[in-house]
């Protein structure tokens, strides 16, 4: 994550330099008027556009179970990676309880911004 992701109220959940999941390299064009919060390498990933709308390219709302399908259905995408499908199965298991306590810092911090929102 960028440094100014810290001032914001979502994004500074996510963490300084959070390990997510992603196995893509689609990118974009930033919309206009957005603050890009994350990037790895030349790939845009999180951003924010006005007030109320935030985005992110990696995927952190995702739990085991779907991991565990993604590897069986994208096989050879997951075996370019360092150490193949069965290693990053084990990633899975090993980090599951960090990825868990991150998407619900970063849902939080979400719904208070919401209820933030709706008060005014």
């Amino acid at each position: 994550m960028l440094p100014n992701a810290e001032n914001d109220p979502v994004m500074a959940a996510i963490g300084s330099n959070p390990d997510v999941f992603h196995f893509h390299y689609d990118s974009f064009d930033l919309p206009e008027g957005a603050e890009l919060f994350g990037i790895t390498g030349d790939i845009k990933q999180a951003f924010k556009v006005g007030p109320k709308a935030w985005a992110v390219q990696f995927h952190i709302e995702v739990g085991p179970a779907a991991m565990f399908s993604w590897f069986a259905t994208y096989g050879r995408e997951f075996e370019k990676l360092a150490g193949g499908v069965e290693h990053q199965k084990a990633l899975t298991i090993a980090n599951w309880d960090a990825y868990r306590q991150r998407s619900i810092a970063v849902g939080e911090a979400f719904a208070a911004e919401v209820l933030a929102q709706a008060a005014r």
